[in-house]
This record gives structure tokens, C-alpha cells and sequence, in this order.
């Protein structure tokens, strides 16, 4: 019986609830692990949700492609760190590009940004507001391993971290699914650049497009 608009991305915490960045609709929404939806935050700043990240106590972190005042451009988007149990945002960033991927790291200090304009991997301070590059040269597409900006992405999309507390990011237009160390330390996991559907070893499988 629940209804979105192009629910553009989700992050799981650790009751198993659902969180949605409903992008058309302009608000979080939550799902239970009953299934049941409700509205968790809307504001009439908060345009176009799209990364989402989970924390703990009911506090989630959304990119917004529109800046929370009003501006929308290649350069705008905001972080937002929200309390789904009071329905109160605050901002935490803002004129930060298109983090289309974003993971807290564990101990919640900062979160990963992906941005997909900007060919980068970076840090967020949540407490300061500060963004600092880890991998990649802004402004700079390619396809390289390498430490820092010695390393190059092409549209990096999605991100996670794994348990060893890495960062695991889809390369969109690089085909490739690469690791990032917090060294800033890149490598690729799989898939070598060339679009294509083949199962095998890491460099030899082809991937396309993956976000």
C-alpha cells in the first residue's frame, strides 16, 4: 500500500530498518522490518535526496543534489545528518559536488564521499565540516592505481566499507570495482577498464557500468 518516487537510494541500520532517500518526493523515508513505511524527515530545503548512510540511534546522513538554500548546480549538493526520531536535520556541508556514495566509517567521525562530477574519493569531518581528498585528483577522470592523488577514478559511484574497515567503490565509467585503503591506497579489486558481462578472475572479469 506504500508509495515512492523514485527511491534513488537505502541504508540499513542495525534494527534492520530501512532507510530511503525518496528523491522525487523530497523526504526519508523508513521501513520497518515489518515492512511499514512512515516519513521520517521532510523540509522545505531538502530537495533530492540521494546518498544515504546509517548510523546508530536513529541518525542518518543524506546528500541532497539541491544545497539547502535553494542552489542547484554542478557544484552544490549537501550532507545533511538527520534524526529520524525527532524529524530534525541539520546541516553538516554543503557545495560538495554529487556524492552519489557515502559510508560513516565505524567510528562516526567521518563519512566517505563519492563524487562522481569531481573523479574523487573523500573524507567528511562531520564535527568541522571539512572535506579532504583520500584518492583521486579533482576534475581529473582516468583509470590508475596509485597512493592519493596519484590514483584516478571515472565516476566512482557507490561505496561501503568492509570489515577491515577499507573503502569498496564501484568505478562506474572505469567498469572496475577498487579498493581504497585509509592510507588512500588504491588498488583494483575487478575488472580491467573494458565494459563487458564475464565471470572470472579479478582481472579478467568485465563489468558495466557499476554503481
Amino acid at each position: 500500500a506504500a508509495r515512492f518516487n523514485n527511491p534513488a537510494n537505502v541504508a540499513v541500520d542495525n534494527a534492520n530498518n530501512i532507510f530511503v532517500a525518496d528523491y522525487d518526493n523530497n523526504l526519508v523515508r523508513k521501513i520497518d522490518p515489518a515492512g511499514n513505511v512512515s516519513t521520517v524527515f521532510s523540509n522545505p530545503n531538502f530537495v533530492n535526496p540521494f546518498g544515504i548512510a546509517a548510523g546508530g540511534g536513529g541518525i542518518v546522513y543524506v546528500e541532497t543534489d539541491q544545497n539547502d538554500t535553494g542552489t542547484r548546480n554542478s557544484t552544490s549538493g549537501t550532507v545533511w545528518r538527520i534524526n529520524t526520531n525527532t524529524s530534525t536535520g541539520t546541516v553538516v556541508a554543503r557545495n560538495l559536488g554529487r556524492p552519489r556514495g557515502i559510508a560513516l566509517l565505524a567510528d562516526g567521525s567521518k563519512l566517505v564521499l563519492s563524487d562522481v562530477n569531481h573523479h574523487t574519493i573523500s573524507l567528511l569531518s562531520i564535527a568541522a565540516g571539512t572535506v579532504a581528498v583520500l584518492a583521486g585528483t579533482p576534475d581529473t577522470k582516468g583509470f590508475a592505481n596509485g597512493t592519493g592523488g596519484a590514483a584516478l577514478f571515472n565516476r566512482p559511484y557507490g561505496v561501503k566499507l568492509d570489515n577491515a574497515g577499507n573503502i569498496i567503490v564501484a568505478d562506474a565509467n572505469n567498469n572496475a570495482i577498487r579498493k581504497v585503503t585509509m592510507a588512500g591506497v588504491v588498488t583494483t579489486i575487478a575488472g580491467n577498464g573494458t565494459p563487458g558481462f564475464q565471470d572470472s578472475s579479478a582481472s579478467s572479469a568485465l563489468f558495466q557500468a557499476p554503481q
